[in-house]
């Protein structure tokens, strides 16, 4: 671990992906000096060539960082973020110590089951919603019903079923880690399409919002 605390920036907009790693950097406290820079979305300016440059994806987060030689450094993907940020900084803290144990394979597990294919439910009715981002002609009432039907079905009975498993604390048991994170905001995220209204999940989701750090990376929340 470092003697001095790691300077990062972060590339921002109010609840999106990007807020993932905005929790982890309040988690971290001391162990991280941060800038948040805001990226106006909604004006495109995830297009403009400096940003293209630090993630040709024109999305968000990106995080900037130096390497261990002092080069500056550009990361993107949320979960790489947090998974990147957590071992560097927190490991055996805010994740369970790398190596061989169910618990590590247990955490990575969670983290990437819900930035991966909880994340990609959500995408899908962001898109088709009928709040979503496509044009009226390309949204399909079909996807919507589908993706949610997959979601009741499928993805709430496996995140209650591992809360009631550890105790109903956090997705791994007594102890908040990284994962929770990439649950959490996920989680969070559905309550848009009424998709979290079960108990277990909503005590859930009211424990994690108690965190300072949870607090302070959703402050901005209303100015999306």
């Amino acid at each position: 671990m470092a003697s001095q605390p790691l300077e990062v920036t972060l590339y921002h907009y109010p609840l999106t992906r990007s807020t993932r790693p905005l929790w982890l950097l309040h988690e971290l406290g001391g162990k991280v000096k941060f800038t948040c820079k805001r990226v106006e979305l909604m004006k495109g300016e995830a297009y403009s060539p400096e940003f293209v440059r630090m993630n040709p994806n024109h999305a968000l987060p990106v995080l900037l960082y130096k390497d261990d030689s002092g080069v500056e450094q550009a990361l993107f993907e949320s979960c790489a973020i947090v998974e990147f940020l957590t071992d560097a900084l927190a490991a055996g803290e805010l994740a369970p110590p790398i190596g061989i144990s169910n618990g590590r394979a247990e955490y990575k597990k969670w983290l990437w089951f819900a930035g991966s294919w909880m994340d990609q439910l959500l995408w899908q009715l962001r898109q088709h919603d009928e709040s979503g981002i496509l044009p009226s002609d390309q949204k399909d009432s079909r996807v919507v019903d589908r993706t949610k039907g997959k979601w009741i079905k499928e993805i709430v009975p496996q995140v209650v079923a591992q809360l009631e498993a550890k105790g109903n604390m956090y997705i791994l048991g007594e102890n908040f880690t990284a994962a929770d994170i990439i649950v959490g905001h996920c989680l969070r995220w559905s309550k848009a399409y009424g998709l979290c209204d079960n108990e277990v999940l909503t005590r859930y989701l009211a424990r994690l919002a108690e965190r300072p750090a949870y607090q302070a990376a959703f402050q901005d929340a209303a100015t999306f």
